[in-house]
């Protein structure tokens, strides 16, 4: 069994991965800044501090085998000003260079070291149906530029003997929590629809199948560098759109024009009037047997006590 590092492990991704790991036997540290809320994960391994800071955290770091590194600021939450883009920029560069430095300068039992980025590393489109693999180049703006700086913090040209990997992680699909349940709130109330011509690409991927294919980066030695963490058959926001609304069995009868939505979200909007396509070349070239691997089979799972 395993001793596996997190942090940012409070989020929705870390939880799930904690849950999975601490399932399957393994021993799971978690870093947070403050304390959780009741009920969300045990007090059993959970370490307080500043992922950006050094600190005690950093020997436990080092004591495990696998260290997988999640924390960032969200870039949903609060609007894109200026100083909260650099927030945004700057809580990832600083922890991921912070793991980077004390592994590549301090003796560890790190073998994996599984470090988030994103698939906006491509860049964000209005409509482009261009398939993006693992080997493309960085694309444009803002969150290009910040899932760049992400993976070059992490410095693997250091880190000998360690196999670092950077997860480019799409769109997760979750019952309770992140993009899911904010999307199908209206199509509940009977008010769904489509945001601009609903061509832009939503490269999803089920909590589940993240789950499972973190663990099998881990497992298997021949994944190395960036991975995309997303499902082999991305949509269109008017396919996931329609897909949702007969899921749900509620109509998608509107159209939302883009000045709306930028009018309400600001900057941030392109998180929903922008899109990228991106398949997980790596994933399958390995062999990962994705348990979700459409759209209509992931919803039928996440929304079936909805339904019934």
């Amino acid at each position: 069994m395993a001793q596996i590092f997190i942090t940012g492990g409070t989020g929705m991704i870390g939880r799930a991965l904690t849950h999975f790991w601490r399932k399957q036997g393994h021993t799971v540290w978690i870093l947070s800044r403050s304390q959780p809320k009741q009920g969300v994960l045990p007090e059993e391994g959970l370490l307080r501090g500043d992922p950006c800071q050094e600190g005690d955290w950093l020997t436990r770091l080092r004591e495990c085998e696998v260290v997988v590194s999640l924390a960032g600021e969200s870039i949903v939450k609060k609007s894109w000003t200026p100083k909260q883009k650099e927030q945004i920029r700057q809580s990832r560069v600083q922890s991921t260079a912070l793991i980077a430095k004390t592994l590549a300068e301090t003796p560890s039992q790190v073998k994996v070291w599984l470090s988030a980025s994103g698939i906006g590393y491509y860049g964000n489109y209005e409509a482009n149906s261009t398939e993006f693999i693992e080997g493309d180049k960085a694309g444009s703006g803002f969150l290009a530029q910040v899932a760049l700086d992400w993976e070059n913090a992490t410095q693997p040209e250091r880190l000998s003997g360690i196999r670092v990997v950077q997860t480019r992680i799409g769109i997760v699909l979750d019952r309770s929590e992140g993009f899911l349940p904010i999307v199908s709130r209206p199509f509940r109330y009977y008010l769904g629809g489509v945001i601009g011509t609903g061509q832009q690409w939503i490269s999803w991927i089920h909590i589940q199948d993240l789950v499972r294919l973190f663990d099998w980066i881990r497992e298997n030695p021949a994944l190395s560098g960036p991975v995309n963490i997303t499902a082999p058959h991305p949509v269109t926001h008017w396919g996931f759109c329609q897909t949702l609304a007969k899921q749900l069995h509620r109509p998608c009868s509107f159209r939302f024009p883009p000045f709306l939505v930028k009018c309400v979200m600001g900057e941030k909007a392109e998180l929903a009037t922008h899109g990228v396509r991106v398949i997980p070349q790596k994933a399958h070239e390995t062999g990962f047997d994705f348990r979700f691997p459409t759209l209509p089979e992931a919803l039928a799972d996440l929304l079936s006590s909805e339904t019934r």
